[in-house]
């Protein structure tokens, strides 16, 4: 069994922990998309009248639960992948491809988090221009975006120190906690 530095673990416990924390919030995105269309078709059955701007908000609140959890799934699942192929591929090989993987996706995610930072900031400055903005404020789920985006981008580039010190995502259970796990004076899985 490989050495796992007892710092880079905890360290990488504090990542899991911090990127658990914002899937908490994608779920409360969660409740009120589900709050907003009850109230919404609870307003149109009864007071033939809607929620303004209510199908907008839901679809940003999307965003927010699909780019915010993302990064903690990757971890802790360690996918997208697809096992089919995986399970039959040498470790060697798949590590490989596993460094590849997570330096492409990092650099396509950077892409994406910095093209997306410019819509950010046009929206935001549109919004500055305009005297009222006669709609859902957009610019925050823009910059979520962005974050999320940049999330999985680090998340990437984690993995590869993951890689390295030899931690692997079968070392959390389903709820992001680590497994329990001995480790020698030096750092050494026993």
């Amino acid at each position: 069994m490989k050495s796992i530095n007892p710092k880079i673990l905890k360290l990488d416990q504090t990542v899991v922990t911090i990127l658990k924390w914002l899937s908490y919030i994608s779920a409360v995105s969660v409740i009120l998309t589900m709050l907003i269309a009850f109230i919404d078709v609870i307003a149109a059955k009864v007071f033939n009248s809607s929620v303004k701007y209510g199908t907008e908000i839901i679809t940003y609140l999307n965003i927010t639960t699909v780019f915010l959890p993302l990064a903690y799934v990757e971890l802790t699942t360690g996918h997208v992948v697809i096992e089919v192929v995986t399970n039959k591929l040498k470790k060697v090989v798949f590590n490989i491809l596993r460094v590849f993987m997570c330096l492409l996706g990092s650099v396509t995610c950077f892409f994406i988090a910095y093209r997306q930072a410019i819509v950010t900031v046009n929206k935001f400055d549109i919004i500055a221009r305009m005297s009222s903005t006669g709609g859902p404020l957009i610019w925050p789920f823009a910059a979520i975006l962005t974050f999320g985006f940049l999330l999985m981008g680090l998340c990437f580039l984690w993995d590869l120190v993951r890689l390295g010190a030899g931690i692997d995502n079968k070392m959390y259970d389903n709820k992001g906690k680590l497994k329990e796990i001995e480790l020698g004076s030096e750092g050494k899985e026993e």
